[in-house]
């Protein structure tokens, strides 16, 4: 990923679907498709607006924007809310487009369908994640989610080759098919602040997932506890305390003065 101002980042998925369409002078399509994507993602900011959260970060990639939520303290309904937000608004842009604007319609349509699919990083997938955590537990819910992407993807991919090779190189659906299975085998995005406090373990030490910010960390970490920073298979890193991430955090807000 690009980092390109400060929280928002661009995934090389999106640069890759630009690419192709200023190869084949698609600029009107990448305009309209430009537009249904704010339109999708103002769904989810006004979800979290309602729900009085914050995003942590922004990712742009081939299929919207992805909002990182991370170290927040959003509960699973929350999020499946926050998730569902994005595609309902979709959907009902596209009704309104049919009437008023019909280029809009379709790809206001396609992305509100596309973003339902069950499978990380779609709003679908994220739905789907937060259920299985809650159901089944993250080791169980990190499996399903794989094989879930790899069953959609290989089938996008699939099809989307045969319409590629049929077609005048129509390349968005073996484009999705590819993006589904890459993310199959990336780390699914959990509810942080629901993995600490189920994960918590007997004398107040609680497992922090490894790569947060030590902001996020100490907003999840209760005070005066201690935390075991925890690998994607569970095994610790090192410990950490309360004061310590308090005591770094201020000492970087110091630094930005």
């Amino acid at each position: 990923m690009i980092n390109v101002f400060k929280n928002f980042f661009v995934h090389y998925s999106a640069l890759l679907i630009v690419a192709c369409m200023a190869l084949k002078g698609n600029f009107d399509a990448f305009g309209l498709v430009l537009v249904s994507v704010v339109i999708h993602e103002c769904g989810h900011i006004a979800a979290l607006f309602v729900n009085r959260e914050h995003a942590e970060s922004l990712v742009l990639h081939a299929f919207g924007v992805e909002i990182n939520t991370n170290g927040t303290n959003i509960s699973d309904m929350k999020m499946i809310f926050i998730a569902l937000a994005g595609p309902v608004l979709s959907l009902i842009s596209a009704q309104v487009f049919y009437f008023v604007f019909r280029p809009l319609f379709l790809p206001n349509l396609c992305i509100g369908l596309i973003n339902l699919l069950p499978v990380i990083p779609l709003d679908g997938g994220r739905i789907l994640n937060s259920v299985l955590l809650k159901a089944c537990g993250r080791k169980s819910a990190k499996l399903i989610m794989r094989l879930t992407g790899l069953t959609f993807g290989i089938f996008c991919a699939a099809l989307g080759t045969v319409i590629f090779l049929t077609s005048e190189y129509n390349f968005s659906l073996l484009l999705l098919g590819i993006f589904i299975l890459i993310s199959a085998f990336c780390e699914p995005s959990l509810n942080y602040s629901s993995f600490v406090r189920e994960k918590a373990v007997l004398g107040e030490i609680y497992l922090l997932p490894q790569g947060l910010s030590v902001k996020s960390a100490a907003e999840l970490l209760p005070p005066d506890s201690i935390g075991a920073v925890v690998d994607s298979d569970g095994k610790i890193g090192r410990f950490v305390t309360s004061k310590e991430l308090y005591f770094e955090l201020a000492n970087q807000n110091i630094k930005n003065l």
